[in-house]
């Protein structure tokens, strides 16, 4: 057998992204058949030696230097639309990691319901010593309410989406969804809207947790309109991508509806910095008291690459049998 060569992209200081050393990468592949490079090392003479990428930032260029790409396997959940059209124009193979985020995502998105009811938020200020007291909380308590108080709605019917709602059952079960309109029927879940029903679906529900995939469908899908119809007192979780709401009128409907609060662990690319910064600091995100955010560490768990590695490694041997790959992507 020939030696394979798996271009990757985890060549950055982050844990999640930081690519393991040969001999952790030793115990579970023989690396006398298989040979990873890192893609920006590579000389533009070998890129044709290339037939597996392995990553989360591919782009159109990376693909359109690799004339020998077979199968691409990402690190993420989900992908680029243009990256996905261009694969399936060449017939390239596409794999994806869901499955691996479902716990570590689904428990930020309730750390930040907890954070919204509780109104543990607001006491983000408290390094002004003036502020860390009851009487600056009490300005907020009608913020506060109990989980089974709410009324939730997912965007989305995915794997995180089903792992999350099983875990929210604990704490609320009036738990709505919203599905592409060709799954509305195929679903079977109590409370659903199609697509086509979101903005009666915002009408109904006061927690709303974004959870949708990329796609011409869904960007800037949430905007003006539909957050209008929002009834005093909701939130919005952003836990998927940021283009699916218009930044521009998300912060307009931030400023205007003072009982809204917005928590969010993805950003718009317009604002985005570099893989370490992915917000400008310069954004009025962080102007606002009525918004929670993290620097996109949905994914960030202990056991990441030992999940990453054992996913890869079986689709390695399922691509190597020619036989059809886990979580691939049509």
């Amino acid at each position: 057998m020939k030696q394979i060569t798996i271009a990757h992209d985890f060549n950055l200081k982050i844990y999640l992204y930081k690519f393991p050393k040969n001999e952790i990468l030793k115990k579970i592949f023989d690396l006398k058949k298989i040979k990873f490079v890192d893609i920006k090392k590579v000389k533009k003479n070998d890129l044709s030696k290339i037939e597996i990428f392995w990553g989360n930032r591919l782009t159109l260029d990376i693909i359109d230097s690799l004339d020998n790409l077979k199968w691409v396997h990402l690190a993420s959940s989900g992908s680029n639309f243009n990256v996905r059209k261009k694969l399936s124009f060449k017939k390239i193979k596409l794999s994806n990691s869901k499955g691996i985020y479902n716990k570590s995502v689904s428990q930020l998105i309730l750390a930040f319901i907890f954070s919204i009811c509780t109104g543990i938020h607001f006491l983000e200020h408290r390094k002004d010593k003036k502020k860390f007291n009851r009487l600056y909380f009490e300005k907020y308590i009608k913020f506060n309410s109990y989980i089974d108080q709410k009324k939730i709605l997912i965007l989305g019917n995915g794997e995180i989406s089903k792992y999350l709602i099983s875990k929210l059952k604990h704490f609320n079960k009036n738990i709505s969804i919203v599905v592409k309109n060709s799954d509305l029927k195929k679903i079977k879940f109590k409370n659903k809207y199609s697509f086509n029903n979101i903005s009666k679906a915002f009408s109904k529900n006061n927690l709303i947790i974004n959870l949708l995939p990329e796609n011409n469908e869904t960007l800037n899908v949430i905007n003006k309109k539909i957050l209008n119809q929002l009834p005093k007192y909701s939130s919005f979780i952003n836990a998927s991508r940021g283009d699916i709401i218009n930044h521009n009128d998300l912060i307009n409907f931030i400023k205007k509806d003072k009982t809204f609060i917005y928590a969010t662990d993805v950003f718009s690319r317009n604002l985005y910095v570099n893989p370490y910064i992915p917000l400008d600091y310069n954004s009025t995100l962080f102007k606002l008291k009525r918004v929670i955010m993290t620097p996109h560490i949905g994914a960030f768990s202990n056991d990441y690459w030992d999940e990453q590695l054992k996913l890869f490694r079986k689709n390695l041997e399922l691509y190597f049998n020619s036989k059809k790959l886990v979580n691939n992507v049509k």
